[in-house]
């Protein structure tokens, strides 16, 4: 028998584990599962329905738009591998070729207008992204796998709340045409239909396999245009009070979204999980119902009583109190450091004397009683609030609701005041003052009512202007603009916070969100040299 010498066993060891290698790199994604813990459930498995970071927990993994961003914001190719401005508010999007819906159906243009025209036929929902389609005057399919969209202004910046739409399969046999005055038709996929698996209607990295309350599980998708994933199965999961931190100590969820305050403290001597941290474009702010005062109430629509409540926080001392260093007071939704962000602005105003006087000034030196609606995820910060409102005499009962009433209360109208939290994009800092103030058109999250004719056509100048130096002049004026005018009250940036178990990497996002795909896993990781699978964006 032939005995090899150590040489020749060397090279042999050398080459069985070369060939293994070789056979892992291949291998699509294995069997582990990745398991996230939440406080709050996506609201629906309709990919339409809403924009919520929760919905996108679901959403973001099973459907793609034209386009996504990066962890930093940026717009990244997801179903358009390019795109081209041919003019003042025309975009060409060139659409990948070869990529499949889950149900094995192609990918064509015409399931881009299909799923544009069904945005605006989602029962129960506000439906947001029909609302980014106010922009777009036509959307034509040039071919095949050409879309080109014409905006209904000049606007120069790249329109990536329309990219990201998600795209669903369109049902067979109809040529879709998506206009102003089109799309009566599109609503052929009813919002119920999107919880049985075997729709298959999306093209993300991830299928759903099961939807519930407390749990939504999602399998690798083999159809996938991109590499395949570290994780085989992806799961949501609903974790309530205490059992938030025992699930991540007991290995029942290897992320934590939003930890309790206290998690970081309780688990520093762990050295099976760390908390993970990273710049965040999330705002906390309060706005009031300009309308209010229409049966009798207060007056929100004065400035007087807007600025008075401006005064009497101390962003700081809430800030620490609420986010011990995870929270930066602001008086202003961009960033520190960012161009966009006006040296006029302080971000430290209280002075509850001036803000007496303010009320007494209105009409009311006496103070008044008001309510403040908030999420679970904010109520904490709005019953901190109500105590600093309590010593300039605003008397505010916080009342606490969960996501799927609070929601319809506010698009409603029926509030004086809410407490909640926004993701902005920081190269369009107008697109999130126009979705929060903007009045011709309507702002997608303007719930207050608010209404200034002159910022309106600020933030329209601001979409229009080709240079980016004058846009971040523009921009900073109407950030002063916000400020002087108490529209809208920033309170503190939010930073990406996450507890994570030992062996997995994740790139916080700023925009707080999650996708599965880009988490890693760290045993895999070190087997590809370091390099991602992650989704190919080439």
């Amino acid at each position: 028998m032939f005995a090899p010498t150590s040489r020749s066993s060397h090279a042999l060891h050398r080459y069985v584990w070369l060939l293994l290698t070789c056979l892992l790199l291949l291998l699509p994604a294995g069997g582990k599962e990745l398991r996230l813990g939440v406080s709050a459930m996506p609201r629906s498995v309709d990919p339409h329905f809403g924009i919520s970071r929760t919905d996108q927990f679901l959403h973001a993994q099973v459907y793609e738009g034209l386009a996504d961003t990066d962890v930093r914001q940026e717009p990244v190719p997801r179903l358009a591998q390019r795109w081209e401005r041919q003019g003042d508010g025309v975009w060409l999007f060139h659409l990948r070729r070869n990529v499949l819906f889950q149900n094995g159906q192609p990918f064509r243009a015409r399931d881009v207008l299909f799923s544009f025209c069904r945005t605006r036929f989602v029962a129960n929902s506000a439906r947001p992204y029909a609302s980014f389609l106010e922009r777009a005057a036509v959307v034509a399919a040039v071919d095949d796998y050409t879309i080109r969209v014409q905006l209904n202004d000049d606007t120069v910046l790249f329109p990536i709340d329309i990219a990201a739409i998600p795209i669903i399969a369109a049902p067979p046999g109809t040529d879709w045409q998506f206009s102003t005055e089109g799309c009566a038709t599109a609503d052929r996929v009813r919002d119920t239909d999107f919880a049985n698996p075997s729709l298959g209607a999306g093209t993300g990295p991830y299928r759903l396999v099961s939807f519930s309350p407390d749990r939504v599980t999602m399998r690798a998708n083999p159809r996938h245009w991109g590499n395949a994933p570290d994780w085989q199965e992806f799961q949501v999961i609903r974790l309530d009070g205490a059992d938030r931190v025992r699930a991540i100590v007991e290995g029942r969820v290897d992320i934590l979204d939003s930890p309790p305050f206290g998690a970081v403290d309780f688990l520093q001597d762990r050295m099976d999980v760390k908390a993970l941290y990273g710049a965040s474009s999330a705002l906390a702010y309060l706005q009031v119902n300009v309308a209010a005062g229409a049966n009798g109430g207060i007056r929100f629509d004065d400035v007087r009583v807007r600025r008075a409540i401006m005064m009497a926080i101390p962003r700081e001392a809430l800030a620490q109190r609420v986010l011990p260093g995870i929270g930066t007071a602001t008086g202003q939704i961009p960033l520190k450091g960012a161009t966009a962000r006006s040296a006029e602005v302080p971000d430290e105003m209280f002075d509850p004397e001036q803000a007496r006087h303010l009320l007494a000034e209105a009409g009311y030196p006496d103070g008044f009683k008001t309510t403040i609606l908030a999420m679970p995820s904010h109520v904490r910060v709005a019953k901190v609030l109500a105590h600093f409102l309590a010593a300039i005499g605003i008397d505010a009962t916080v009342f606490e609701e969960p996501q799927e009433r609070f929601h319809p209360r506010v698009q409603s109208g029926d509030f004086e005041i809410y407490c909640a939290g926004w993701v902005f994009t920081p190269g369009n800092i107008a697109q999130s003052y126009h979705q929060l103030l903007g009045s011709t058109p309507p702002g997608l999250s303007n719930y207050g009512r608010y209404a200034n004719p002159a910022l309106d056509m600020l933030l329209a100048s601001i979409e229009r202007e080709p240079s980016a130096t004058k846009r971040d002049d523009l921009t900073r004026l109407a950030t002063r603009m916000v400020h002087d005018d108490a529209a809208l009250i920033p309170l503190f940036h939010t930073w990406s916070w996450w507890i994570i178990r030992d062996g997995i990497i994740l790139a916080p996002r700023m925009d707080r969100g999650l996708r599965a795909a880009d988490v890693r896993d760290a045993a895999n990781h070190a087997m590809r040299g370091g390099k991602g699978p992650g989704p190919e964006v080439n």
